[in-house]
């Protein structure tokens, strides 16, 4: 399995991918494309199947643009995803992850709790992949109740348009288009280890709320690895989840996040006694001593951390780096600069927020050598 999902195999040593496939099996293909490198291929008939291959639950599998492993068991797709991941970091960061890392995982269905929809002539559905064509869903077994009782009502917006929905823990659904006004925006509650978080369906939430806990409660063991706990940094911090917990354990937390609708919420979740600073990653480590900072929680988006944050962390050495990270990928990339520049990495693990797709959530921990 290569990162992406897709089975690879080689031709007269030539690299292909096969969108489809499962280690180990006997298929046959349709060449798609051939580059100088490798090619591409289409899934045309299994002869010799894996015996963890399962018949797909959705009946839009294939043409949907979401998900691309239902065709493994949960179980495979999970040790899929760890081989991937163990691969990403032989090859990119040039280091192993500890023996001993795990993925957590929940439910695998029904789990997604924020979708972005797009309104087709006939109702609402997904982009079909690598493609503007919107396949109109009928049924989808990844999203919780909420959202599949939105596919059946009423258009919101018009043909071509997206409309984001986030479902809370109350299963009240709230929804957003770039058309929509303040106005027509809901304030969504979510309960996190018996704390209330509010959010709304315009800004980053995390989809799969059974899981949040558990992310949570990770990075609050390295809490417990901090000898003088006096200042936290929650980088990217969105509205304010870590640093909301952060500060139960930490003298002073500072929350940085560039996104303003965001901040809003940041500061009824974290309150007053956190200082909140409206700014880049870029700038705000410009003008910082990180030295002085006993964790820095970073969440940055999928294209990771940006060059500029890097030199300037490395520059800066703060005590320790909590590394949230959803595309394995740039997180290898990322973390084999700083084991390049003398930094160990301490701990990773995994949680399975996306089940039935490629996607994996990572925490590692990174501390500079002593």
């Amino acid at each position: 399995m290569a990162q992406g999902g897709r089975g690879l195999a080689r031709i007269d040593g030539k690299v292909i991918f096969v969108e489809g496939a499962l280690p180990g099996e006997l298929v046959e293909i349709e060449m798609l494309r051939t580059r100088k490198d490798f090619g591409e291929a289409r899934l045309v008939r299994v002869q010799e199947a894996h015996s963890e291959r399962v018949v797909p639950a959705c009946p839009h599998y294939n043409r949907c643009g979401g998900c691309n492993l239902q065709h493994a068991s949960i179980g495979l797709q999970r040790e899929l995803k760890r081989q991937v991941v163990e691969d990403l970091f032989r090859r990119m960061a040039k280091t192993t992850l500890p023996q001993d890392w795990v993925i957590q995982g929940g439910n695998p269905w029904k789990y997604r709790r924020r979708a972005r929809f797009v309104q087709g002539k006939k109702g609402l559905g997904f982009h079909q992949e690598n493609s503007h064509n919107v396949e109109v869903i009928s049924e989808c077994p990844v999203l919780c109740d909420p959202l599949q009782t939105l596919l059946s009502q009423a258009s919101r917006v018009a043909v071509g348009e997206e409309l984001q929905a986030f479902a809370d823990s109350l299963d009240a659904v709230g929804l957003w288009n770039r058309d929509f006004t303040d106005a027509q925006l809901s304030t969504q509650k979510v309960d996190i280890m018996n704390r209330s978080i509010v959010c709304d369906a315009r800004v980053f939430f995390q989809s799969n709320l059974e899981l949040v806990p558990s992310l949570v409660q990770s990075v609050l063991r390295i809490v417990d690895t901090c000898v003088y706990p006096k200042l936290a940094v929650d980088l990217f911090s969105g509205v304010g989840v870590f640093a909301k917990f952060l500060q139960e354990h930490f003298a002073k937390v500072i929350a940085v996040e560039w996104n303003p609708g965001c901040l809003v919420h940041a500061r009824k979740n974290v309150g007053e006694n956190c200082e909140f600073i409206s700014s880049s990653a870029e700038d705000y480590l410009a003008k910082l001593d990180v030295h002085s900072i006993d964790l820095l929680v970073v969440d940055p988006p999928r294209a990771g951390l940006s060059p500029e944050v890097r030199k300037a962390l490395l520059q800066a050495r703060p005590q320790r780096i909590a590394y949230v990270s959803c595309d394995p990928v740039t997180l290898a990339r990322d973390v084999g600069e700083f084991v390049r520049n003398g930094w160990e990495l301490k701990s990773a693990e995994g949680f399975d927020f996306y089940p039935q797709t490629d996607h994996l959530e990572m925490l590692v921990v990174l501390e500079p050598a002593r």
